[in-house]
């Protein structure tokens, strides 16, 4: 048996389309993984970074999201704005007020559905450090937001009703 990929001979066409369609999509999610007022350049890093390689059209969005949380991940070990934010206290329902660390690993595990693996490897901290901060980012949407922003399936686990994921399917 063998695998194709539909890798197309201009990928570098394919990547504009792919980048004009998930652009919009790649911004809020910045937004929503990034909140310092920082001038950073992390979207043409990432458009950069993609373009150099050749990728099956069906894997382009997940690879450049892959590609996001890499830059968003490098960029905020790096940002002196958002570590001087985490030591403030900021007051109200704010999705800022929950620390950084915390809203990237709600993002690759609850919305993105990554494995507790694969967010650690890609963070840099242990299996347990993930599922701590999960938990922790569970317990403070729940406080801000209350029940009514969360299901629950079973006692032992929760399934929240969006997820980032299911808006890109149109």
């Amino acid at each position: 048996m063998t695998l194709t990929a539909n890798v197309s001979p201009d990928d570098g066409a394919s990547w504009n389309e792919a980048l004009s369609l998930y652009r919009g999509k790649l911004d809020f999610y910045l937004d929503y993984l990034v909140p310092c007022k920082c001038d950073h350049q992390i979207p043409a890093k990432v458009e950069a970074e993609v373009r150099q390689q050749s990728v099956a059209d069906e894997f382009k969005f997940r690879f450049l999201i892959r590609t996001l949380v890499r830059s968003a991940i490098e960029h905020l070990r790096e940002c002196m704005d958002q570590r001087n934010a985490s030591h403030t206290n900021e007051q109200g329902n704010s999705i800022t007020a929950i620390p950084a660390q915390e809203r990237l690993v709600y993002f690759m595990r609850d919305i993105l559905g990554y494995s507790t693996r694969d967010a650690s490897l890609l963070i840099g901290m242990s299996d347990v450090q993930v599922e701590k901060l999960l938990a922790f980012v569970r317990r403070r949407i729940d406080l801000t937001e209350g029940p009514s922003s969360l299901e629950i399936q079973a006692p032992d686990s929760t399934i929240f009703r969006w997820r980032f994921v299911d808006l890109h399917r149109s």
